[in-house]
């Protein structure tokens, strides 16, 4: 168990993307975010969706980071 978190320790430490990814999710959620909200051309579900998906995307850039 040791040896697997000295890895991913090493993995955070190493990965350029894990500098950039976090900033640009926590800029561009709530970015989107006002955008919605200016313009009122979503339905309450296409919001939770966009939610969902975005989270989906920082996950996949999280991996992708790490296979690399």
């Amino acid at each position: 168990m040791m040896s697997v978190l000295a890895s991913e320790w090493t993995k955070l430490r190493t990965v350029s993307a894990t500098r950039w990814a976090p900033v640009a999710a926590f800029t561009a959620v709530p970015a989107l975010a006002a955008l919605v909200a200016l313009t009122r051309s979503l339905q309450p579900d296409d919001t939770i969706l966009g939610g969902a998906l975005t989270g989906a995307v920082v996950g996949q850039l999280g991996a992708a980071s790490s296979v690399s």
